[in-house]
């Protein structure tokens, strides 16, 4: 008994010769590599914000078993060679990972086959390009693929009546696969992609080629490929040449960037493809609760994002996953997100097996109003 008490007492002491706070060694450390600092860093600062949201509203209420859930982030600055090198740091210390974001950097994590030697589920990933969502034994998916996001864009393009549509793309794995994979949809309703500009990702990035194709092939609306700050730098050189075609994007874009960048006016009627549910409709549990923890703990005036909810809705399933398996650790986390069959997080619904990592297939297209507000 004596010697038990003596450890308890000791424990503190020798975390800080350690250099470990105390307690810490009892957290549940949830990992998150994504590019804090490039062209992603808001994307990976909303998720992180998103997480941080769920766990501190469940460590308040005591945590798991009394343990916290501790989030250590990591800044991959958008590096495929960065994101696979924290990662690998990451096993063994995380139960999980929170999405990454940066398709090439997801890509080298794949073609590494680091995970397939060790357990640590990646519980997200923004983007998800195609050759990502091959089945991957710890890589989890919870929003609708980059395939089901242009389906259902590229069908009502055609539904409305347009039928020359110009691809603009950015020159990495997720823009150059879904350039593709839109002009293949396209083709398959009867309508065509003549125009197909390419544009590389830089701190300066040159538009010129750009703007040459779309006023030199008249289009009926434009759909762009890009990580999202360089989605709004190529709507802004659009419109700032003078173009007015209607512009469409996947759901990596966030809306106030781009009402930021253009202002109300000129950001309405932007189509943008969503994989969340919307963040208006507070009927919604999931929405309800998102919206109810981010006003407590969000610790910000800032109105939340997609990629808020995106982040919270990841650290959810991680909770979720550990409470089914009744286990912490990494292949805890694993074994318990493919329990979860036919799961409604409340107006989100997902599913998982040992033989389905893709969650959710859900999609839906909004418009940016003359308001500034989204419309599903």
């Amino acid at each position: 008994m004596r010697n038990g008490i003596l450890i308890k007492l000791l424990l503190p002491v020798a975390a800080l010769l350690c250099g470990v706070q105390p307690g810490w060694a009892e957290d549940i450390l949830i990992g998150h590599v994504s590019g804090y600092t490039g062209p992603v860093s808001k994307d990976a600062n909303d998720l992180h914000l998103g997480a941080k949201i769920f766990f501190d509203n469940v460590n308040e209420k005591g945590g798991y078993e009394g343990r916290k859930f501790r989030i250590v982030t990591a800044d991959d600055k958008y590096n495929p060679a960065e994101t696979l090198r924290l990662v690998g740091a990451m096993i063994g210390k995380a139960s999980a990972l929170l999405p990454t974001t940066g398709s090439a950097g997801l890509l080298s994590v794949i073609k590494s086959g680091i995970l397939d030697r060790a357990s640590l589920p990646i519980v997200g990933a923004v983007p998800s390009p195609i050759s990502s969502r091959v089945l991957q034994r710890n890589i989890f998916h919870f929003r609708a693929g980059d395939r089901d996001q242009i389906t259902a864009l590229t069908r009502q393009l055609v539904t409305v009546g347009y039928r020359d549509i110009c691809i603009v793309m950015s020159e990495n794995p997720f823009g150059l696969q879904a350039g593709d994979l839109a002009e293949k949809a396209l083709a398959g309703h009867g309508a065509k992609a003549d125009c197909k500009p390419i544009f590389k990702i830089a701190p300066s990035t040159d538009f010129s080629g750009v703007i040459a194709a779309l006023k030199s092939h008249p289009q009926q609306a434009i759909i762009v490929f890009a990580p999202p700050k360089a989605v709004v730098e190529t709507v802004v050189a659009i419109r700032q040449a003078g173009v007015r075609s209607p512009v469409y994007t996947l759901s990596y874009t966030d809306h106030q960037m781009l009402i930021d960048a253009l202002g109300q006016r000129n950001a309405a009627g932007i189509g943008i493809v969503q994989v969340m549910p919307n963040l208006n409709k507070t009927i919604l549990p999931l929405i309800r609760s998102f919206q109810d923890d981010y006003e407590k703990f969000g610790g910000t005036t800032q109105p939340p994002t997609y990629f808020n909810l995106e982040g919270y809705v990841s650290a959810r399933l991680i909770y979720e996953a550990i409470r089914k398996s009744k286990d912490a650790s990494a292949e805890g986390v694993r074994r318990g997100l493919e329990q979860m069959q036919n799961i409604d997080l409340g107006g989100f619904l997902l599913s998982f097996s040992p033989d389905n990592h893709t969650g959710s297939r859900f999609v839906d297209l909004s418009v940016i109003t003359s308001s500034g507000r989204l419309i599903y």
